[in-house]
């Protein structure tokens, strides 16, 4: 009887079982058979057989098998939970397509793919510790539950994580709890707020974690009582949910931080549905500087690295990976950088204005 789900099956291997020679097999399972001629009776077979046999090819090999001075080809991960807006995700598949076609990785194709688990249960992905799978990943948007996992196993590809740190793995962070501590005193010194707010989602990641726990210690020291309101989850609709229940509990607030600016956008709607003003009635700032932010009405401030700086940084550490430039562990911490724009400008005190 056939072996279900045999990752370790050589192609050679696959091929005594189903009596058909590694060329053909290899040129079919790899979309070359019409180059080859192969019959299309002989195409349905192999994909049968892998499929019966749960075999599947060895993408890891490739780059060993590839002739020194030509094409070497690699097959990156994006690995992202279901929960998290899939733009955060889509600007990373576009970073790594810009930067595989600098110069100096003409001699090398590389390829991309989007992986999704659930929040808190990566552990269920059975192909997150299988070396034959990928050649490397970026991974992004894990929970405490995920990290604990991933620190009491060993993953045997190259990975750089993207916005959280983990003491055995390449990571590309930005200081969350500086990125709070900003947010606070944005809200409370520049706009004399005494009824801020945080906006969180319901499950918290090691950056939101930080950036909340950095605002609230901030809010402390200067003796302000902050509020947590916590979202359903992490889009648009959510934050706006969550904000219009707030206020129409009768909730006090005159500054609103949000940890992730997908909330923000949401919450913008529900304050202004509730005929209060931005910023005059609620200053709002948030951490996530993506394009959006300088769009809407009044433009938004907020906290935190450049997304396109931090995905560049993030995409060429995995890059020199796998071509074998840099086989330390590098943990890269960018500093939060604050855009200020109308929408913490109450008292005309904007000073860095884009």
């Amino acid at each position: 009887m056939p072996k279900k789900n045999s990752n370790n099956m050589t192609i050679r291997e696959f091929s005594k079982n189903i009596g058909l020679s590694t060329a053909t097999i290899s040129s079919v399972l790899n979309n070359h058979y019409k180059k080859r001629g192969i019959s299309e009776y002989t195409v349905q077979l192999v994909k049968n057989q892998a499929r019966k046999y749960g075999y599947r090819p060895n993408v890891a090999a490739k780059k060993l098998r590839a002739p020194q001075g030509k094409l070497r080809s690699f097959e990156i991960a994006v690995i992202t939970s279901f929960e998290v807006p899939m733009q955060f995700t889509f600007s990373l598949i576009h970073t790594i397509e810009k930067i595989s076609l600098l110069e100096k990785y003409k001699d090398y194709n590389f390829s991309a793919q989007v992986v999704m688990y659930h929040a808190g249960k990566i552990s269920e992905f059975s192909g997150i510790l299988n070396e034959s799978r990928f050649n490397g990943a970026v991974i992004l948007n894990t929970t405490p539950e995920d990290d604990a996992f991933l620190m009491e196993n060993e993953i045997p590809y190259p990975v750089v994580f993207l916005g959280r740190y983990l003491p055995k793995y390449n990571c590309v962070t930005v200081d969350v709890d500086m990125a709070g501590r900003m947010a606070a005193d944005a809200l409370l010194d520049s706009c004399r707020c005494v009824n801020p707010v945080v906006l969180v989602p319901n499950i918290l990641t090691q950056a939101t974690s930080g950036r909340l726990n950095g605002f609230g210690d901030e809010c402390r020291q200067k003796n302000i009582e902050c509020t947590v309101v916590t979202a359903k989850g992490f889009i648009e609709d959510d934050g706006c949910a969550a904000m219009t229940e707030y206020i129409m509990n009768g909730g006090r607030i005159d500054g609103l931080y949000s940890v992730l600016e997908t909330l923000a956008i949401g919450a913008y709607h529900a304050i202004k549905q509730r005929g209060l003003r931005i910023p005059h009635d609620v200053a709002v700032i948030a951490t996530g500087e993506t394009s959006i932010c300088q769009y809407m009405d009044p433009p938004m401030s907020s906290f935190g690295r450049s997304e396109l700086n931090m995905n560049e940084t993030v995409v060429e550490m995995l890059f020199d990976q796998l071509l074998g430039n840099n086989e330390r562990i590098i943990n890269r911490i960018l500093p939060s950088i604050p855009v200020l724009r109308e929408s913490t400008n109450r008292f005309g005190n904007l000073n860095n204005r884009q």
